[in-house]
C-alpha cells in the first residue's frame, strides 16, 4: 500500500513538473527563452557612423555589423544637376548597423543611437527592434544569450 502511494506520488509529481516545464516553455521562460534576445537595426547617415560607434563603445557595446546601403524614405532622394538636365536621384547613401543584444539593453542602446545620430533634419534614419529566435555561436556551439 505504501509502495502504491509512493508510486502514485512520483507519477503525480512527474506530471506536475512536466506541466510546469511545458508551461514555462510556452511562456518563454527557461532555456527556450526567446524574448531575452533582440536585434537592433539602425539605418543612419554615413557621416554619423563614427559618432554612433563612439557612443556605443562608451556604454560597452563593441559587437556590431555595419553595411553600406542605399535607400530613401521621406527624404526621397535629391536632385542633381548634370550637364544637360536635372535628374532625380531616388536612393541616398546610408549605413545599416545591426546589433544582437540582451533585451534589457535595448532601451539604452537605442537612446545612444538616437542621441548620437540625430541632426534634426529629414533623413536622420530609423531604428528597428526585432525579436531573435535563436543565436548560435559557430565556434563553440553555445546558444542563446551565452552566444552573444
Amino acid at each position: 500500500m505504501i509502495g502504491g502511494f509512493i508510486n502514485t506520488f512520483i507519477k503525480d509529481a512527474f506530471f506536475i513538473v512536466t506541466l510546469s516545464k511545458i508551461s514555462s516553455l510556452i511562456k518563454g521562460e527557461g532555456k527556450m527563452n526567446k524574448k531575452g534576445i533582440k536585434k537592433i537595426v539602425a539605418i543612419i547617415r554615413p557621416s554619423m557612423l563614427n559618432n554612433v560607434k563612439i557612443a556605443l563603445e562608451k556604454i560597452g557595446i563593441r559587437g556590431m555589423s555595419v553595411t553600406p546601403i542605399k535607400g530613401c524614405g521621406l527624404q526621397r532622394g535629391g536632385k542633381e544637376d548634370f550637364v544637360e538636365n536635372t535628374q532625380s536621384i531616388n536612393l541616398l547613401d546610408k549605413v545599416k548597423i545591426e546589433l544582437v543584444v540582451e533585451a534589457n539593453l535595448v532601451e539604452g542602446i537605442v537612446s545612444e543611437i538616437v542621441s548620437s545620430a540625430r541632426t534634426g533634419d529629414v533623413g536622420d534614419g530609423k531604428i528597428f527592434v526585432e525579436p531573435v529566435e535563436e543565436v548560435i555561436k559557430i565556434r563553440t556551439g553555445k546558444t542563446g544569450i551565452a552566444a552573444i
